[in-house]
């Protein structure tokens, strides 16, 4: 064991601190000595990347027809989500019975229908809008559907809608009233028949089905 003389270092010391005292001229301390702070501790941890923004991976078709502009009244409550001559023919179908609804609206068939449908089919509506006319009425309120395809090749598709009739009114010199249909007969099927043109997909054939859906 190393044994220390308590005593003697103290007095050492003592001297060394005299040294030192007599030997500075000001007790200033040196620029920069004591008032530098030190360093801060920077963490190497790097920042968080924000989470990306999730994107639609839908076809540009299908969000078209999501974000299409519908006459008054017609809402679609659901697309399908589908592809290729699936989409093709949704397409078709749905752009069909927006144009149904609005003839029924105004009463007045407009000759863009006829790029959607046989000229069977476009006969059929137009005697229903003439009926409607000869009777003083038209509809107004509101359709909801939700549209599902049934099956489809790259020739020929069948589209069925479920219809909520639900909110339809008759209008009449300009007053709404309930539609008798729509009080007895809430839900309604109806299904096109669609072939491919070679450029289009058309309606060749429509018929509908009083009934839940």
């Amino acid at each position: 064991m190393r044994v220390t003389n308590d005593s003697g270092v103290a007095a050492v010391l003592v001297s060394i601190v005299l040294i030192i005292a007599g030997c500075s001229g000001s007790t200033d301390e040196p620029a920069g000595l004591a008032t530098t702070a030190p360093p801060q501790a920077t963490s190497s941890t790097p920042p968080e990347e924000p989470s990306p923004t999730p994107t639609s991976t839908a076809p540009p078709a299908l969000e078209e027809l999501r974000t299409m502009e519908l006459p008054p009244g017609l809402v679609i409550e659901e697309l399908p989500d589908v592809a290729g001559a699936d989409l093709a023919a949704l397409e078709a179908y749905v752009r069909w019975e927006v144009e149904y609804w609005r003839a029924l609206l105004e009463n007045e068939v407009d000759d863009a229908i006829d790029d959607l449908a046989t000229e069977e089919v476009v006969a059929m509506l137009a005697d229903q809008v003439e009926a409607q006319a000869d009777n003083g009425f038209r509809l107004g309120g509101t359709l909801r559907f939700v549209p599902t395809v049934e099956g489809a090749t790259e020739g020929a598709a069948v589209v069925t809608g479920c219809f909520d009739q639900s909110e339809v009114m008759t209008v009449r010199d300009g007053v709404a009233e309930e539609s008798a249909d729509s009080a007895d007969n809430p839900q309604f099927t109806a299904t096109a028949d669609l072939s491919f043109s070679g450029t289009d997909w058309i309606v060749t054939a429509y018929q509908t089905e009083i009934g839940p859906c």
